[in-house]
């Protein structure tokens, strides 16, 4: 292996170069995109249940003048979009991650991500048929 500082060879195991000191590896403690699409996948899943829940008073908001499918098609996009935005970057981050390593961060953010998609795709079918 050789220093990306100063371009001398070094120790396959060495973490700083002997020769300038420059740090050759991130330390294995960090996880950035790891914890960040786990972080997403819990606000993402937490505002899925919470819409979910919500769900159940839609009829007060869907009575006869707003009944058409259009109207439907866009209170459903809206009530789904922050959710699905948050799990798609989630999972965006967590594949990311997965691919140079893989920790309980990324694998915790890809499968609240997935869960999240579900949930979004059950609650808009609920709105659009309600």
């Amino acid at each position: 292996m050789y220093c990306s500082n100063c371009g001398k060879k070094v120790d396959e195991k060495a973490v700083i170069c002997v020769n300038c000191g420059c740090e050759l590896r991130k330390r294995s403690g960090q996880n950035g995109k790891g914890i960040a699409s786990m972080v997403l996948g819990i606000i993402a899943l937490f505002y899925a249940l919470c819409a979910f829940i919500n769900i159940v008073d839609l009829g007060s908001y869907l009575d006869s003048s707003y009944s058409s499918m259009s109207y439907q098609i866009g209170f459903a996009i809206g009530y789904v979009l922050v959710q699905s935005v948050l799990s798609i970057i989630g999972f965006v981050l967590a594949l990311i991650e997965r691919k140079t390593k893989k920790n309980g961060f990324n694998t915790a953010g890809f499968w609240l991500s997935i869960v999240t998609f579900v949930i979004v795709a059950i609650q808009f079918i609920i709105v659009v048929t309600y």
